[in-house]
């Protein structure tokens, strides 16, 4: 997914929407954000996000969107948890 890996440690998926729990970036956490959501969501579903939630503190370093490319932050983050995709 434009150079790096998400694995998700669960997946579900109806006709309307596709749900990954435990979203990671090259096993990096990945900061909560509509910026890291969409880039996500357009790259698995070529749609939009529907929602994303999260909490506590992200893993130091963990991943951002910058735009062009997925880079490494350890500016303090929430960390994503759960996001839905449209489909």
């Amino acid at each position: 997914m434009r150079g790096a890996t998400l694995t998700c440690a669960s997946t579900a998926a109806t006709a309307t929407t596709a749900s990954c729990e435990g979203p990671k970036i090259n096993n990096r956490d990945i900061r909560l954000a509509g910026i890291e959501a969409q880039a996500i969501c357009n790259a698995v579903t070529g749609q939009g996000f529907n929602t994303a939630s999260g909490m506590g503190a992200a893993v130091n370093p963990y991943v951002i969107w910058t735009g062009t490319t997925w880079a490494l932050s350890s500016a303090g983050a929430t960390p994503m948890l759960n996001l839905n995709c449209n489909r």
